[in-house]
């Protein structure tokens, strides 16, 4: 039951997250009236986003089972990281432009280093699984 609970709040988080840094972003608007082509992009993105988050939270599962010593100190990392994306996120619209700009490029450059050395803990893991089976 916890074990659901959290795997459903940790989904809720990464999915919120990835919305939140993807929704952020600010850009110079030059154009007078808005179009609609930039929310479909907008929509993309953060659905990319979404998806990249979920595929690093899939990879983290599996080095439970690849490699279950360094399981624990990613899994925790990422929660911390979750956690603190969200607390962010509550407080974000108090803080000017700039500062959101700073801190959203700071959680999307946490989030892709920590989900690149996950992956590449996955990678080496089967690579070893894979040369001691020979």
């Amino acid at each position: 039951m916890i074990m659901k609970f959290n795997r459903a709040a940790l989904h809720a988080s990464a999915v919120f997250f990835a919305v939140l840094l993807t929704g952020c972003q600010t850009s110079p608007n030059t154009e007078k009236e808005p179009t609609p082509e930039p929310q479909v992009q907008h929509s993309t993105e953060a659905e990319r986003e979404a998806a990249r988050l979920q595929q690093c939270q899939a990879e983290l599962e599996a080095l439970r089972t690849v490699q279950p010593k360094m399981f624990t100190g990613y899994k925790q990392e990422f929660d911390r990281l979750m956690n603190g994306a969200a607390q962010y996120a509550g407080l974000r619209t108090q803080v000017n432009t700039e500062t959101q700009d700073t801190v959203d490029a700071l959680y999307r450059y946490r989030v892709n280093k920590l989900c690149a050395q996950i992956n590449q803990a996955v990678l080496l893991g089967l690579a070893e699984h894979g040369e001691s089976a020979q």
